[in-house]
C-alpha cells in the first residue's frame, strides 16, 4: 500500500506526523520500514534535554550510525554550557557518516572546535546552510587562529548559501603540535595556493568579533573574492559597548573587499538626539536619499541606519526614503525611542529592503525585562496588503495594531470595552481571518530568531505597571516634566484601554486564531508578547515545544509572576485574556526548559523564572 503513495504525498505526510508516529510506522513491516526510515532520520534535532539524553545513548548512536546516510538536517540547541567531550565525539562521528547532510546548526560551543571544523571541511561537501557556535553568551564563543579560520573558510562546502560563524581570533599561527603535525586533527597541507570559490554564498555572518582587524585583513580579503553571489555581510547584532558602527562599515579593508565583489562601498548613517538640536523628518530623509548622488571607486550604499531621535514626530518621509534607496544592501535598521515610521512607512520598508537582517528598536540593553522605547508600529491591514521581501530577517521589533478582538468585552476595571470609542462589531471568524493573514506574513520569515511583539508604549518598570493595575492610577510619575507632558500627549492616541496599559488589539497567539501558520519559524529563539492580551494556553505551549525547536525564551506568558497573593490583579489579568497557573503548572510537570535555569547571569524575562516564583 505504501508503494502506491506518491513521493510528494509521502513527504507531506512525514512532515505532519510526529517523530514517534514515524517510528511506529517503520515497525509495521519490512516494506514500510524501507519506505519511512529515510523520513524518520531526515531531521536530527538535539534541542531539548530529553533529546540530548537520548542522543547520547549507545542504542541511539548505533541507530544513527546505520541510518546516517538519510540525515539532511542536524540542529543543536543554543545553550549556555559547553558541549562535553563525549558530545563532541558523538557529533563528529555522525558528521563523518552523513554525506548527504544539507543543513547543519551547532549552537553550542565545543571543547575542541578544531575537531568539528576539520570534520566539516573533510566530510561535508554538500552543505547549503551552516551555523556554528552562535551561542547566547559571547564569552562562550570558541577561540581560533587566523590560520584556522582561513583553512576552514577556504575549504568549506562550495554549495553553501548561508554561513554563520562565531569564532574569536586570538593569533596568527597555530601553536598546538597535534594541529600542525599530522593526526586526525591536523590542518597541515589543507591550505591551498588556489583559493576555493563559493559562488552560491548569499549570506555571511561573523559573530563575536571585537575589532576584527586581524580577521578582516588576513581572512576576509582572502575569502570574499570567491563569493561572487554575496548579498549580505553581517557582523551580527553588536553590543553597544563594542561600538554601534561595527567592523563592516568601519574597516576600509572590508569595504574594499566588498567593493571588489559587489561593487559597493558600505556606509553607516546616524541621526542621534542632542539637547541643542532636533532632527527634522525632511532633513533626515534628504540625507539618506543623497547617498545616490555620491560618487567614488565603488557605489556607496547604506549598510546600517540608526535613528534615535526621542522627541521627533512620525518619520514617514524618512521611511519612504529608506524604502526607495535601500532596496538592497541595507542590513541593519535601528529605530529608537519615539521615532516612528508610521504604518505605511513600516510596510514600505518591509516590502522593499530585501537584504534587511535586523529591524531593531534600539534598546539600550537586550538582557533586561523592561525598556524605554516604543516599538515601530504597523496596522494589520497595511501589513497584509503586500508580501514582505526581507526573507533574511533575523531580528524584528514590531507592534501590530488594529486587530479586532471581539473576545475581549471589558477593560481592566471591568467596565464595557469600547476600542477607539466604538463597540467592537467584528465577529470572531472575521478576527481570525485577519489574524491568519498576519501570521502568514510573519511565517515567511524563516530565518527569524528574535520576534518582539510586546506592547512597550508605556511600560517603564514592571512594578510601576502593576501598581497602576492595583490602584487604578492612570498617571505615571516622571521626574522629568517634559517627558511627562510628552507621555500625556501620547496617551491621547494610545490604543490601550483602561488603566492597565495592555494592548488589546493584538494577536491572540492561539491555535484557533492561526498560530500554526508560524510553523516555519524553526530558528526562533526569543518570542516576546509582553503586555499583550494573548491567549497562550497549554495547547499552544505544546505546539511551540514541537514547532519552535530553538525557543529559549517566551516573554510575557505570566506578567504577574511575583504577585501570587494579589487576587484582584490576577482576576483583572484573566479578564484581559491571560490564563492562570495552568500553563506554568504544565511546564513544570513536563520539565520544559526553554532557557536553562542554572544560568544566573542572564536576567532576561523568562518563563522558567515564573515557575519558581508563582
Amino acid at each position: 500500500m505504501d508503494a502506491d503513495i506518491p513521493l510528494v504525498i509521502r513527504g507531506l505526510l512525514a512532515a505532519l506526523l510526529g517523530h514517534q508516529s514515524l517510528g511506529r510506522i517503520t515497525l509495521l513491516n519490512k516494506a514500510w520500514n524501507k519506505t519511512w526510515t529515510p523520513y524518520l532520520y531526515k531531521h536530527l534535532r538535539v534541542t531539548t534535554p530529553l533529546q540530548r539524553s537520548r542522543f547520547m545513548t549507545a542504542k541511539s548512536l548505533a541507530a544513527l550510525s546505520r541510518n546516517s546516510r538519510f540525515i539532511r538536517t542536524i540542529q543543536t540547541h543554543a545553550r549556555a554550557e559547553t558541549l562535553t567531550q563525549e558530545e563532541d565525539l558523538a557529533i563528529v562521528g555522525v558528521l563523518e557518516r552523513s554525506p548527504g547532510l544539507l543543513h547543519l546548526s551547532i549552537r553550542r560551543a565545543p571543547i575542541h572546535p578544531v575537531r568539528i571544523l576539520m570534520t566539516i571541511v573533510r566530510y561535508q561537501v554538500a552543505l547549503r546552510s551552516l551555523s556554528l557556535f552562535n551561542v547566547t553568551e559571547y564569552e562562550k564563543i570558541p577561540q581560533g587562529t587566523v590560520e584556522l579560520a582561513k583553512v576552514f573558510l577556504d575549504r568549506c562546502s562550495a554549495e553553501l548559501e548561508t554561513l554563520i560563524l562565531a569564532l574569536y581570533i586570538n593569533g596568527m599561527q597555530i601553536n598546538h603540535d597535534p594541529l600542525r603535525h599530522g593526526g586526525p586533527l591536523s590542518i597541515a597541507g589543507e591550505i591551498s595556493t588556489t583559493r576555493k570559490k563559493h559562488p552560491k554564498l548569499k549570506v555571511f555572518t561573523l559573530v563575536g568579533l571585537q575589532d576584527g582587524s586581524e580577521l578582516e585583513w588576513h581572512v576576509l580579503k582572502w575569502f570574499l573574492p570567491g563569493c561572487t553571489s554575496l548579498q549580505i555581510l553581517d557582523s551580527a547584532r553588536p553590543q553597544l559597548s563594542d561600538g554601534i558602527i561595527g567592523w563592516v562599515t568601519d574597516c576600509s579593508d572590508v569595504q574594499d573587499a566588498l567593493g571588489q565583489v559587489k561593487g559597493v562601498w558600505p556606509q553607516a548613517f546616524f541621526a542621534m538626539s542632542h539637547p541643542s538640536r532636533r532632527h527634522d523628518d525632511e532633513d533626515i530623509s534628504t540625507s539618506i536619499a543623497n547617498i545616490v548622488k555620491e560618487t567614488g571607486r565603488f557605489r556607496p550604499v547604506w549598510h546600517t541606519i540608526t535613528i534615535h531621535c526621542r522627541r521627533d514626530p512620525e518619520l514617514s518621509q524618512t521611511a519612504q526614503a529608506i524604502a526607495r534607496v535601500c532596496t538592497t544592501d541595507l542590513v541593519r535598521l535601528n529605530v529608537g525611542d519615539a521615532s516612528q515610521f508610521g504604518s505605511k512607512g513600516m510596510q514600505a520598508v518591509l516590502t522593499s529592503c530585501q537584504d534587511l537582517r535586523q529591524f531593531d528598536s534600539f534598546n539600550d540593553d537586550k538582557t533586561i525585562n523592561y525598556v524605554y522605547t516604543k516599538y515601530p508600529s504597523i496596522s494589520a491591514m497595511d501589513m497584509i496588503s503586500r508580501p514582505w521581501v526581507c526573507r533574511w530577517l533575523t531580528l524584528l521589533h514590531l507592534e501590530i495594531l488594529d486587530i479586532p478582538r471581539p473576545d475581549i468585552t471589558v477593560d481592566g476595571t471591568g467596565d464595557p470595552l469600547e476600542l477607539f470609542g466604538e463597540v467592537e462589531t467584528a465577529t470572531k471568524e472575521e478576527s481570525h481571518e485577519i489574524q491568519r493573514k498576519v501570521y502568514s506574513q510573519l511565517g515567511t520569515l524563516s530565518c527569524l530568531e528574535e520576534l518582539y511583539l510586546g506592547h512597550r508604549q508605556h511600560a517603564e518598570r514592571l512594578s510601576t505597571i502593576l501598581e497602576e493595575i492595583r490602584n487604578g492610577d492612570d498617571d505615571m510619575e516622571d521626574e522629568d516634566d517634559e517627558d511627562e507632558d510628552e507621555e500625556d500627549e501620547d496617551e491621547e492616541d494610545d490604543d490601550t484601554v483602561g488603566t492597565t496599559k495592555f494592548q488589546m488589539n493584538c494577536l491572540e497567539f492561539s491555535l484557533e486564531s492561526g498560530l500554526h501558520l508560524l510553523a516555519g519559524l524553526k530558528e526562533l529563539r526569543i518570542l516576546d508578547v509582553t503586555f499583550t492580551c494573548h491567549r497562550i494556553g497549554i495547547p499552544e505551549l505544546e505546539w511551540m515545544e514541537t514547532n519552535f525547536p530553538n525557543l529559549a525564551s517566551l516573554r510575557g506568558l505570566d506578567p504577574v509572576r511575583s504577585m501570587e497573593d494579589d487576587v484582584q490583579c490576577k482576576s483583572i489579568l484573566k479578564t484581559l485574556g491571560f490564563f492562570g497557573p495552568e500553563p506554568l503548572t504544565w511546564a513544570r510537570t513536563h520539565k520544559i526548559e526553554w532557557l536553562p535555569k542554572e544560568d544566573q547571569t542572564d536576567q532576561r524575562w523568562r518563563w522558567t523564572d515564573a515557575l519558581d516564583e508563582y
